[in-house]
This record gives C-alpha cells, sequence and structure tokens, in this order.
C-alpha cells in the first residue's frame, strides 16, 4: 500500500501491526483515534490502555499524520503523543438527511415511544433510561437497539426491566435500516458520558426525530433550536424531568421539535466541505491544520 490508515486505537492486530508495517515500509501512516482517548474512554481497562500508548509512543516519530474529528480530538492527540504530531481535522461524514413526517403525540395507545440506539456498554448509561421510565409509570414505550458490548453491563440493565411491554430489547440493526426505524419514533434518548461524534444521535436528528442527550457530544445548540433536549448527569431528576416536559407537548409544539430536527441536521451537513477537510488523506505530510 501506498498508505496506511489505522482505524481506532486500541488494537494489537491492527495498531502495533500497522505502525510496525508502515515504517519497515516507509508508507505514509494515518491513525483516527476515534474517539478512543477521550478520558472517559480510558477509565475502562485503564492500566492496559496506558501500557498500550506507551509501546505507542516507542513507535511514533512526527511523521505520522493523525486524523481528529473536532478540536476536543485535537487537544487529545497533542496531550497524549506530543505538540510535534501532526494532526488534521476533518468531521465525521454522516449519512443524507430524510424528509419530514408528522406523527401523532401520543400515539393511539396513548403513549410516548423513545428508542436507544447505540453500543450496549457503561458509557451510553441505559440504566438511567430504564429507571426514569420505571420511575413515571407507563406513559412512556421505550425500544432498545444495538450489540452488547458489555454482558455484565446488560445484565444490570436487564435487571431493572419491571414490564417487558414497556421497555423491550430489539437487538441489533444493520446500518441501513437505521433511517427507516427511528423515523418511527417520537424522541431518541441516548445520556452518553461522551461522544467522539454520535452518528446515531445524527441519525435521529435527521430523521425528524428530537433527541434527549447529555451535554458531553459535539452536538451544540439542539435546545435553543428546538431540535432536542440536554439532561445533566449530574443530576439525577434530569432525565425524569425532562420526559415530564416531553408528556406536556402539544401536538403543534412536536410538529415543531421534529421540523427543526431536520433544519439542524441539513445546516450541519451545509456548514461542511468534506473534501477539503479530506485533502490530507491523499497529500504528503506536512504542517498540522
Amino acid at each position: 500500500p501506498d498508505v496506511i490508515m489505522i482505524n481506532g486505537m486500541f488494537h494489537w492486530h491492527t495498531t502495533l501491526f500497522g505502525l510496525l508495517f508502515g515504517k519497515i515500509r516507509r508508507n505514509k501512516i494515518i491513525i483516527s483515534p476515534r474517539g478512543m482517548l477521550q478520558d472517559w474512554a480510558l477509565k475502562r481497562g485503564a492500566t492496559k490502555k496506558l501500557v498500550f500508548l506507551s509501546i505507542v509512543k516507542l513507535l511514533l516519530k512526527t511523521d505520522e499524520v493523525w486524523h481528529a474529528t473536532d478540536e476536543l480530538e485535537k487537544a487529545d492527540i497533542l496531550r497524549h503523543f506530543g505538540e510535534a504530531q501532526q494532526v488534521h481535522i476533518a468531521s465525521n461524514i454522516p449519512r443524507p438527511v430524510g424528509e419530514i413526517f408528522s406523527i401523532p403525540i401520543p400515539d393511539s395507545d396513548g403513549k410516548i415511544t423513545i428508542v436507544f440506539l447505540s453500543l450496549i456498554n457503561p458509557n451510553k448509561n441505559l440504566h438511567l433510561i430504564i429507571d426514569s421510565v420505571n420511575q413515571l409509570g407507563g406513559k412512556f414505550i421505550v425500544d432498545i437497539y444495538g450489540p452488547i458490548i458489555d454482558s455484565d453491563y446488560w445484565q444490570l440493565c436487564r435487571g431493572k426491566i419491571i414490564d417487558e411491554s414497556i421497555v423491550c430489547y430489539k437487538g441489533s440493526v444493520p446500518p441501513w435500516e437505521v433511517p427507516k426505524i427511528l423515523q418511527g419514533y417520537h424522541f431518541f434518548v441516548l445520556p452518553t458520558q461522551g461522544e467522539n461524534f454520535g452518528h446515531a444521535i445524527f441519525d435521529a436528528l435527521a430523521s425528524g426525530v428530537p433527541v434527549v442527550i447529555s451535554d458531553r457530544t459535539p452536538w451544540k445548540g439542539l435546545d435553543r433550536l428546538n431540535a432536542g433536549f440536554y439532561i445533566d448527569l449530574n443530576d439525577s431528576e434530569s432525565l425524569v424531568n425532562t420526559l415530564k416536559t416531553i408528556s406536556f407537548l402539544s401536538q403543534e409544539q412536536y410538529e415543531k421539535y421534529r421540523t427543526q430536527s431536520i433544519l439542524y441536521a441539513k445546516n450541519y451537513l451545509i456548514s461542511k466541505n468534506y473534501f477539503s477537510e479530506y485533502s490530507f488523506l491523499i497529500g504528503s505530510p506536512s504542517s498540522s491544520s
């Protein structure tokens, strides 16, 4: 190959062997951490990850090229590997925006439907959703989609499910089916501890589904534009209170949230110049940007 691109950080068989192979062949090497250098990501398996990063540092020089998806990830790279590293910022490229259509709120059964679609691990805080819905006594229906990454955490979540007609696990979803699944729900909920991008969040917005997320993602200003709500993970009642607010929305108010979600997604795509951002992939290593 002319270029080796390493996607992710903590994979012995790709990161370390990719670096070694590239060094021996003198290939251009591009490393994309994909959020794995964020503080929350380093807390799980911290000792192993610190050892891994120490080994990576021994293999690095300053001729590698780093791909960061935003300024925060760039700062993470420079903090761990030094200010001399070449870091280029290029945003994640999400799927196209869909068309708006209306659904009644609540539904014909008098319920508000919310969807969790993500990896199932402690970072995503699925248990907070289950606890909150249990507390609200049947006003909401929750469907859970996504692969179980941490089986112990999933067992903890399953133990909190009182009624499977209210909280139901639907399994994993092929990527091409995500928009069709999302658009049938009233709200997308993800009280995540942190996201590098959060493709599922954008997919929800692009499907006209307003989101309820933590303030620890790159998606800012949703509340001001009526495209969603933020919750405070330091406040144990924040998600419950937000769901209570949602339960009092009129049809007219809710339709505005769906319209604004689509608009938010469209404006995000309009603001991007992906061809320019990703030009570093084919160019020669040069100064950081």
